[in-house]
């Protein structure tokens, strides 16, 4: 994780999950999802689990990778695990 940077670290993506179709890598940081700010995974998960809340919904993920920001747009539907 960059140096000064807080977020919930990508430690592994399942194959043919939403987050492996829409890009996302391990070693990026989860820095928001939505309009609230992450800074730990336990933070990622709730948020996620929020979301999801029975139905489809397209997350918008603020990351770091490679000390660049970037966004990610992941759908997460009720049959999904993240």
């Amino acid at each position: 994780m960059p140096e000064g940077t807080t977020g919930a670290l990508v430690q592994g993506v399942q194959p043919g999950s939403p987050a492996e179709t829409e890009g996302l890598q391990p070693g990026d940081v989860i820095v928001g999802i939505g309009t609230h700010p992450v800074t730990s995974l336990a933070e990622a998960a709730t948020a996620m689990h929020t979301a999801i809340n029975g139905s489809d919904h397209a997350l918008a993920l603020r990351i770091i990778r490679d000390s660049q920001p970037l966004f990610v747009g992941v759908t997460l539907g009720k049959n999904n695990q993240g």
